[in-house]
């Protein structure tokens, strides 16, 4: 004989070789087909319900939908380009330089920023006209991927079956 503890929910707590002390006793059988899901009520082990079809694709949908949403974040974090001062430089782009960016740009006055030539980030001079460019370039960037991502999104929720939902991804 081996034992379980239940909650009130009838969630099954622990499963037990003795009995601790509160336990439920359950057959051999019983014990190996619990599960993720299993419930015991009244001294009686049930099986989890099996999702309906629509669920299935609904819970489908919204797992893909939140990682499409972490690989936007991202792509976003990533760093973007800015031809602002002359020549193609990498810009960060994670919360902290969101913040830093809009704070400078908002000054209108000239600041360093941090860019990137040639694989080395250096915190390089801007006049006032290149960081609002390279704001622009951002703000550019930044809805570009918010479009892309709520386009993703329409597409996922049109799917009707969770292969072609699993088919969708950030690429």
């Amino acid at each position: 004989m081996k034992f379980i503890t239940v909650g009130s929910d009838g969630n099954i707590t622990g499963m037990y070789l003795t009995d601790p002390g509160n336990g439920v006793a359950v057959s051999d059988d019983d014990w190996t087909s619990i599960g993720p899901g299993y419930k015991c009520i009244d001294g009686k082990i049930i099986e989890p319900a099996i999702a309906s079809g629509q669920e299935q694709l609904d819970a489908a949908k919204a797992e893909k939908i939140s990682n499409l949403s972490a690989k936007c974040q991202a792509f976003l974090y990533n760093g973007f380009t800015s031809a602002a001062i002359g020549e193609i430089r990498n810009y960060p782009s994670t919360v902290k330089d969101q913040q830093n960016l809009a704070s400078v740009a908002a000054t209108g006055a000239s600041a360093s920023l941090w860019c990137e030539n040639n694989s080395v980030w250096l915190l390089t001079e801007h006049t006032s006209q290149q960081i609002s460019q390279v704001n622009a370039d951002w703000v550019l960037y930044l809805n570009a991927a918010q479009r892309k991502l709520m386009g993703l999104v329409t597409k996922v929720n049109n799917m009707t079956t969770i292969d072609s939902v699993k088919a969708i991804d950030w690429i």
